[in-house]
């Protein structure tokens, strides 16, 4: 995803890639280009996010289930005895 917005008459075009980080002035144009290993890292931190996320989710669907399962096996246990 590229991005171009203006610093007074200089434009200034971000664009993210798997190239190394080099800044490039030629007639009033800055081209940045992000380094892999930031891409690597943020990439990484919002698979670590959404992983936390999904295993909270887990956790708390297996703690409600597991409050209806062992009333279940109770009731069950209550009425055999």
């Amino acid at each position: 995803m590229n991005s171009t917005f203006q610093l007074g008459q200089i434009s200034v075009i971000v664009i993210n890639d798997f190239f190394e980080k080099i800044l490039t002035v030629d007639s009033n144009i800055i081209i940045i280009r992000w380094s892999p290993i930031i891409i690597m890292v943020k990439k990484l931190l919002l698979l670590l996010l959404l992983l936390l996320l999904l295993l909270l989710l887990l956790l708390s669907f297996l703690y409600y289930y597991y409050e209806i399962i062992c009333f279940c096996f109770e009731f069950i246990s209550l009425k055999k005895s």
